[in-house]
């Protein structure tokens, strides 16, 4: 049991220090998201499941430690089962995986206009360098 503890200690911890490490990348991320009007949204989807799997995890962990209650630890893994169905339905839903796509061409248009940009910036400075 003791192993068990410390491997479960141990993941948390890596988390931990995960997020630290990465904290401007998470900041950016959220920033990212909740740009537009549907972000709010998604954020609240992503706590959601970020709250629902830990949940999860500290009912199986209190499994781990309690093993004879079992009956309602399966209700309440199915019920949270279930949200998390419903709540990873809805993200990746018809909305949103448009939404996803609309962003995708937009930021294709951006990347092939800056590459236009560029292209005729060294068509204009190639006869230059060629006299120097």
């Amino acid at each position: 049991m003791q192993i068990i503890t410390l491997l479960f200690t141990f993941i948390l911890s890596s988390l931990f220090f995960f997020f630290v490490i990465n904290i401007k990348w998470f900041t950016k991320t959220f920033r990212d998201i909740t740009k537009d009007e549907s972000g709010y949204t998604k954020l609240i989807q992503i706590s959601l499941i970020i709250l629902l799997s830990s949940l999860f995890v500290i009912i199986i962990i209190y499994y781990l430690f309690n093993p004879i209650q079992v009956d309602r630890i399966d209700i309440i893994l199915t019920v949270i089962v279930g949200w998390l169905g419903a709540i990873i339905g809805n993200f990746f839903g018809e909305k949103s995986m448009k939404n996803l796509e609309d962003k995708r061409k937009i930021n294709i248009e951006k990347l092939l206009n800056e590459i236009n940009n560029k292209d005729l910036m060294l068509e204009r400075t190639e006869p230059i360098l060629k006299k120097i």
